[in-house]
């Protein structure tokens, strides 16, 4: 995975695209009790599945959690289309605003 995204850093930097390239952690968190095997099920898919991860105690934000999976060192960019604002996290969501 952090060839494609070494590659994707390249050619936006290369061709000077600009497209918010950034490198961020990526947390799925839970802040129920009932969640936190689930949680360290799929930190074990994770692992298995080559990505690097670590299970933490709780997630950085301003509310509390259980427990977090942490995957650090992802991509983040922003593309814009027509007036609309796409901002894309890997491994994760593709939102539209």
């Amino acid at each position: 995975m952090n060839e494609g995204i070494n590659m994707i850093e390249n050619i936006s930097n290369d061709l000077s695209i600009d497209c918010e390239f950034s490198r961020e952690s990526v947390y799925y968190y839970t802040e129920d009790d009932d969640d936190v095997t689930e949680l360290k099920q799929e930190y074990e898919h994770s692992r298995t599945a080559g990505i690097n991860c670590e299970l933490i105690d709780y997630a950085p934000l301003p509310f509390k959690t259980i427990g977090a999976l942490k995957i650090p060192n992802n991509v983040s960019l922003g593309l814009t289309d027509c007036g609309r604002v796409y901002k894309i996290t890997w491994p994760g969501t593709i939102s539209c605003h």
